[in-house]
This record gives structure tokens, C-alpha cells and sequence, in this order.
């Protein structure tokens, strides 16, 4: 049966419109870096300068990515990006959300831990600095806390995955300079007051956004029908995405801190 004349237009909408499915894209992961290079301290800065020399490197804004590019090569590393926690829950639990599974929340752990481990492997640091640069980013995207990628909405005339729609189709006419320049006040703010490293707490931050907001301004009553986005709508998500990033870019830089010789 031939496909309607509308139909194929949605689907090539989604297929043209549709942005880079891993969590914040390049522009939210690259602010996050971008921020944390401000922000961490002399004693991590040069440290992280050393790390990332090893592979002709240069910031963390530079490798911020990384870890989606790694999953392409090591698809078994696709669980670490996210947690999946109940949409009604009111926190996230770590044995009911991660069970068996590595979960981004035990893989910052354990990336913290072997990069403040100076005996480790450089290498090894290396790959783990990369990792926490990215999965710190991936927490603070409120849709990598849920694990549901099929809702669709419509905005400015794409059709996109709510989720990818969080990734990256806000940002879809933004810089990443733009953007950390206007947010970097915040974070630096946060990084000056201490803010926290606990991850698990991150993390239901980010469910709470989906839970008391994604989900009841951002979705219609069908899941198979594209939910208009309002021009309203989409300017408070705006708002509350560069939000998490500020967040984001500051704990990144406390988590560096700490680990690398100048946090608590």
C-alpha cells in the first residue's frame, strides 16, 4: 500500500530534522567541557593538560564527545550513558535502576576512581578523565534518567524523538560559545559555593525535570502522534536545558578538583 502524501512528509522531516541521539549533542557536551576548563582549579588544570597531551589533546571541551564515538566501537559500553529510573519514581535507587547493569552513575565512580589514583596507568587516566568529562554531561540530560526514546514532538517544523529533541534539537541555532558564555556566571557561582559530587543526587535531579516537567508539558495523550511543541514550551525546556548544563559544567570541575589534588 503506498504511504500517504503526509505521512511521507513526516517521515522525511524526522529523517532531515532528526539531531545526534547521544545525550546533549555536540554543542550541550562541548559547553559542559567548555565550562569545566574554566573552572577547574591550577593544580587539576595541569593535570588534565598532561593526561589529555598523551593523545594530542588539548581541552576537555575538545574531548567531550568521546565517549559517544567509543560506544560506536564498543557497543557494550552503551549502558553506561544513562539510568533507568521509574518515570513515577520519587528518586532514583541505585540496586532498582541499575541492577546488573553498569549504569552511568557506577561508571563515574568508577572512572573517578582510577583517575585519582596516581599509581594507575596514564593511559588508563586517560581514558577515564574522558569518561567523566562525558558522563557527568549525560546525567544532568533529563532524558538519559528514564530510558524512553519513542515519543515524538514537532518543533519549528521537525519532527524529532522527545529525547533527541533534549539532546540536541533545542540547540540546533546555537553556539557553544554563546551558550557558555551566558551560563558560565552560574557555574562559576556553583564551583565557588561547592555545590555537591554526589552523583545519585544529580541524577534524580534530572528524573524530578522529567517527571515534573518533560512529561507534563512536553507529551500529548498519544505516543504515535507527534506533540506540538508551543513556542512557550520550548523557551522554558531552553531554559531549564542550559540550567543542567551550567550544573554540569560546575560539578564536572568539583568532581576534577577532588579527584586531581585541589577538592575536598
Amino acid at each position: 500500500m503506498p504511504l500517504s502524501r503526509s505521512l511521507l512528509l513526516v517521515l522525511a522531516l524526522a529523517i532531515l530534522g532528526a539531531p545526534d541521539a547521544n545525550a546533549w549533542g555536540k554543542v550541550g557536551h562541548q559547553t559542559i567541557g567548555a565550562l569545566a576548563d574554566r573552572l577547574i582549579c591550577p593544580a587539576a588544570k595541569a593535570e588534565v593538560t598532561r593526561l589529555l597531551a598523551l593523545e594530542g589533546s588539548k581541552s576537555l571541551q575538545q574531548v567531550a564527545k568521546w565517549a559517544d564515538w567509543e560506544r560506536n566501537h564498543n557497543p557494550e559500553d552503551s549502558t553506561v550513558h544513562s539510568v533507568r529510573t521509574p518515570l513515577a519514581a520519587e528518586a532514583f535507587d541505585e540496586p532498582r535502576d541499575c541492577g546488573n547493569w553498569d549504569c552511568a552513575v557506577r561508571a563515574i565512580r568508577e572512572n573517578s576512581e582510577i583517575l585519582r589514583d596516581k599509581r594507575s596507568d596514564d593511559m588508563q587516566r586517560l581514558r577515564a578523565l574522558k569518561f567523566v568529562d562525558h558522563l557527568v554531561g549525560d546525567i544532568h540530560q533529563p532524558m538519559h534518567t528514564i530510558g524512553e526514546k519513542k515519543r515524538q514532538v514537532l518543533a519549528d517544523g521537525r519532527v524529532m524523538s522527545l529525547h533527541q529533541y533534549w539532546d540536541s534539537g533545542m540547540f540546533v541555532d546555537h553556539k557553544v560559545r554563546d551558550i557558555a558564555a551566558e551560563i558560565l556566571p552560574k557555574a562559576s557561582q556553583l564551583v565557588e559555593s561547592g555545590d555537591n559530587t554526589d552523583v545519585s543526587a544529580w541524577t534524580t535531579e534530572s528524573h524530578r525535570v522529567v517527571r515534573d516537567y518533560i512529561y507534563i508539558y512536553m507529551t500529548g495523550p498519544a505516543k504515535n502522534e507527534p506533540f506540538p511543541l508551543s513556542p512557550e514550551v520550548a523557551a522554558k525546556a531552553l531554559s531549564i536545558a542550559k540550567e543542567r548544563l551550567a550544573l554540569a559544567g560546575a560539578r564536572l570541575a568539583l568532581l576534577l578538583n577532588r579527584d586531581l589534588g585541589c577538592g575536598g
